[in-house]
């Protein structure tokens, strides 16, 4: 199952992960099957839609336009998403048990949206003006689970290369 790692009552999106991974919990345990549960957190890449985060910032910082954040205080995972591919790859050839496994595919790194929106306004030189001081709502992503990694698979892209990739391809 593809879920997030978003906090289950964050929207009705994330409920609706976190239930159905609950079922597949529940029905691993109880029938003895193998359920794996693959906590997806910020992912990226080419050809995402505009209005997702990543490509809306990228989008408004190529036409210098103003942008408003929250305070930029919380912390994200960014993972590319071709990181994500080989994780779903990698997790169909692992050797796994029956019952439910559940792993959080990231990089294991997190960063500030601030320091995120700001890494990417220096590289794309842009003049846009931006206020971390509106008054917005915004997501947490759970702390808890064994990353992807501590099974194995390698992350490929760093955070910095990862964001570079999209913005100069």
């Amino acid at each position: 199952n593809a879920s997030t790692n978003l906090l289950p009552f964050t929207n009705i999106y994330s409920l609706s992960k976190y239930q159905f991974s609950e079922y597949g919990k529940l029905y691993a345990n109880k029938y003895n099957i193998e359920f794996i549960n693959l906590k997806l957190e910020l992912f990226y890449g080419r050809d995402q839609p505009k209005d997702n985060f990543i490509p809306c910032i990228i989008d408004r910082l190529e036409r210098n336009k103003v942008i408003n954040l929250s305070s930029g205080t919380q912390k994200r995972d960014m993972i590319h998403i071709s990181d994500v591919v080989s994780a779903f790859k990698y997790i169909l050839y692992y050797d796994t048990h029956a019952g439910f496994q559940e792993y959080i595919v990231g990089t294991g790194e997190k960063h500030t949206i601030k320091e995120t929106v700001l890494f990417l306004k220096d590289k794309l030189k842009s003049t846009s003006k931006i206020t971390f001081e509106y008054n917005t709502e915004y997501r947490e992503t759970s702390i808890e689970g064994r990353l992807i990694s501590d099974i194995g698979h390698q992350i490929k892209y760093t955070w910095h290369k990862g964001l570079e990739s999209i913005i100069f391809t």
